[in-house]
């Protein structure tokens, strides 16, 4: 699915890692690889931002925006480059909220969605509904999840498509 978008984001494009489910302040599998794909990205690209995405969930001790922010700290990633949306739900939340911290923070309105592969189309779709200029930078789905992935995102993209 994430074929469908744009492949190379520009050099200072902020970076929006989408939230994912965590048990207490423990990541995902998935999340921990968008957290993982983000931390390259972001060393490989100085000049560039992130936005760390999510609010706090059933069985989660902190919001998926802290835990993201948190884990691309150790990994390396300056505390200053990085803001959080710790009240967004849903995908279509995460990214409007990180517009609106982008535009009043003063950052490039370009984005560099971090998810799944399986998620990166309607991510960037929501995100192109929304005005937004948006790339792909799509992390590995760990294969022992990746069925039950993708037979929720086919269920979310017909609801986005039809609603």
């Amino acid at each position: 699915m994430a074929a469908a978008v744009k492949a190379e984001p520009p050099q200072s494009a902020t970076v929006l890692v989408l939230g994912s489910k965590a048990s207490g302040r423990i990541p995902s599998a998935d999340l921990w690889a968008r957290i993982k794909t983000a931390a390259a990205y972001l060393k490989k690209h100085p000049s560039a931002s992130c936005v760390a995405c999510g609010g706090q969930g059933k069985g989660e001790s902190a919001s998926e925006a802290s835990i993201i922010r948190e884990n691309l700290i150790k990994a390396g990633v300056e505390s200053g480059r990085i803001f959080t949306d710790d009240k967004s739900v849903n995908t279509e939340e995460n990214i409007r909220n990180a517009l609106k911290i982008i535009k009043n923070s003063g950052l490039d309105g370009r984005l560099a969605i971090v998810t799944d592969d399986y998620h990166e189309f309607r991510a960037c779709a929501i995100a192109k509904n929304l005005g937004a200029d948006q790339y792909a930078v799509p992390a590995k789905t760990p294969p022992y999840i990746l069925s039950a992935c993708w037979a929720r995102e086919v269920l979310a993209i017909t609801k986005f498509l039809v609603f």
